[in-house]
């Protein structure tokens, strides 16, 4: 009892003396183990970080930040495939993306999220960089309605090919 006594007390002295082993690492350190921690991150923990990293509004208590549904279908390649859409509120807005049709839920999900991940933040980006520089030049848009104002947008805007293609389905 009384080695082990002297040897806790010794060790209380030791965290005392030297710092924690995370303030102990150099900046080249901290930054590989923060790349190794991002690595091992999947798309879908990234998607969640960016999606509430990015809004302005808050989310609804006890609401996932990311929303899951799948739809499955039997092909001649496959006995069941599965296809995610995942929903998220980024600044309020209501968005969806579709995935392709992947083998397991798991790699549906996975899909769906890298698709969210390049477009919002890889082809957004570009797009914003873009309209930085094109911005002073763009006239204002004036339209009687939200509809007209969107296709008055696609059509000055050098993200779009033309106007909106409006469709609709109905469920059930």
């Amino acid at each position: 009892a009384i080695a082990s006594a002297s040897n806790g007390s010794l060790d209380s002295a030791r965290s005392r003396i030297s710092p924690p082993f995370h303030l102990q690492m150099s900046a080249r350190g901290k930054r590989e183990a923060a790349n190794a921690e991002s690595a091992q991150k999947g798309p879908v923990a990234i998607l969640q970080e960016f999606v509430q990293c990015s809004r302005n509004c808050a989310a609804p208590q006890n609401r996932a930040v990311l929303q899951w549904s799948y739809d499955q279908r039997v092909s001649s390649q496959a006995p069941l495939e599965f296809r995610a859409t995942v929903a998220f509120l980024m600044d309020g807005v209501p968005h969806h993306v579709v995935g392709c049709w992947q083998l397991s839920k798991k790699m549906a999900q996975r899909d769906a999220s890298e698709r969210a991940l390049h477009f919002y933040i890889g082809k957004w980006g570009e797009q914003l960089l873009k309209d930085d520089d094109t911005q002073a030049e763009a006239p204002p848009l004036v339209a009687a309605s939200d509809m007209q104002t969107l296709e008055a947008f696609c059509r000055s805007s050098s993200a779009c090919c033309g106007g909106p293609e409006w469709s609709h389905t109905k469920a059930g």
